[in-house]
């Protein structure tokens, strides 16, 4: 996705290296968006009797509210539908990296 949008971005408005570098960058923020999240969502289900419960009720309600939420006229080549596709797409995304993140056993 981030590929996706970094190529589409350097097609539709020009590659110069001004434009590529502020590519650059949102991609790189959007990552670092996104780990963060993940880290944090790790630590706070680790922290319930049911972490995976907890994962999975979080996730579904990101994505009810994606659904319902109001989106801001941001472009007219953007359709909403498409930011809320995109939008699910992270929502899931970071779940699964949240799944995926193993933290190292303490002693009690």
């Amino acid at each position: 996705m981030i590929s996706q949008r970094m190529g589409h971005n350097m097609k539709n408005q020009g590659a110069g290296p001004a434009m590529e570098e502020t590519t650059v960058n949102q991609v790189g923020a959007d990552v670092a968006v996104q780990l963060m999240l993940m880290m944090l969502f790790a630590c706070v289900s680790r922290l319930a009797e049911d972490s995976d419960a907890v994962q999975t009720e979080v996730r579904d309600r990101l994505l009810e509210i994606t659904e319902a939420v109001s989106l801001p006229s941001v472009s007219d080549d953007l359709e909403p539908e498409e930011i809320r596709r995109a939008a699910r797409m992270v929502i899931s995304n970071v779940f699964v990296g949240v799944s995926a993140i193993q933290f190292p056993k303490h002693p009690v």
